[in-house]
């Protein structure tokens, strides 16, 4: 998994290494988005391979891409193109669709989830990562030697992917590495792209500003610092929230504050905010007129609602961002 700043090149890479895979293996890659409008704008509204096909003419390699995939081909100095037939090493795939088109394919050896930390409010999928296993284990099966390439802006440090397995973003520039599984997050720094776009023009105008810490300096799009503070002793637990990042617990203490805590007692009414957190004995407070998420957007209008931890806040604002809004 690699977050980090826009524009450093992390889908660059991934796009390179697949193209690289066909020359030197003839081994094919998925690229795999959330939802068909995402997809569609990386491939309409943008250069989807972004340069990659400038550096492999020069080489000697064609490539072209349409809704379908990606294709290649090599054509020799003098050669006649028509008569040299294209090659599709790149499939495109959404995790919306009602069933994922998969099927076993042995000439796959990279799957690549561009965008896999949504932007807030921006739903994630049912059951996503079982889902997701569910796509990999499809085409893989047995084999060894699948490669899977997860990349996302740093919205937050929170994911229901990091959950899942136990792990966390480290901090920029490093690594978190968990053998066992073969799992390795990066936190991506390139300080010669952040010192070349604050001096761009566009760096000029947002700087200072948090788009600028998030886009520019690779600081999460969340603001996880204001509103966080130290829980009161009289606080009393009233509820815990299940959602999709994680369980949090709310807590009310006099004269009328709230806070949102990690921690929390065993025993206590669990209020739902997704449909994975949604199970029996729980009751979902999503929908609009929620007494819940009336009580909750009130006192986040009133700088009432409180956090325990930085923790919290990134739990809170990545999965319940719509009761707020």
């Amino acid at each position: 998994m690699a977050v980090g700043a826009r524009s450093i090149g992390k889908s660059y890479q991934g796009k390179d290494w697949a193209i690289s895979k066909w020359i030197t293996r003839r081994k094919t890659t998925k690229w795999v988005m959330r939802y068909q409008t995402e997809l569609d704008k990386a491939l309409h509204e943008a250069d989807f391979m972004g340069g990659l096909m400038e550096k492999y003419a020069l080489m000697g390699w064609q490539i072209y891409y349409d809704d379908n995939g990606c294709y290649i081909r090599y054509v020799p100095d003098g050669a006649d193109e028509r008569e040299i037939p294209w090659d599709k090493f790149m499939a495109f795939s959404t995790m919306s669709e009602r069933a994922i088109k998969a099927a076993e394919d042995r000439s796959c050896e990279l799957i690549v989830y561009d965008e896999f930390i949504p932007l807030p409010g921006t739903p994630l999928i049912k059951e996503e990562v079982t889902r997701f296993l569910e796509y990999v284990l499809t085409i893989y099966r047995e084999r060894e030697g699948g490669r899977i390439l997860m990349l996302s802006n740093n919205v937050t440090p929170i994911s229901p992917y990091f959950s899942y397995f136990h792990a966390h973003l480290p901090p920029k520039g490093e690594f978190y590495h968990d053998k066992a599984r073969g799992i390795v997050i990066e936190n991506c720094r390139n300080d010669a792209f952040a010192e070349y776009m604050r001096k761009t023009s566009f760096g000029r105008l947002v700087a200072g500003t948090d788009y600028a810490a998030y886009a520019i300096e690779n600081e999460s799009m969340l603001d996880l610092h204001t509103f966080v503070a130290d829980r009161p002793g009289n606080a009393r637990p009233l509820v815990r929230i299940d959602t999709y990042n994680g369980r949090l617990y709310l807590y009310v203490a006099p004269p009328g504050t709230l806070h949102i805590s990690t921690d929390g007692p065993p025993t206590l009414p669990i209020w739902a905010v997704d449909d994975p957190s949604h199970k029996e004995g729980t009751q979902r407070i999503d929908f609009a007129g929620s007494l819940a998420r009336s009580l909750i957007k009130r006192h986040y209008a009133a700088s009432t609602l409180m956090f325990s931890s930085d923790k919290a806040k990134a739990i809170f604002m990545s999965s319940c961002s719509n009761l707020i809004k």
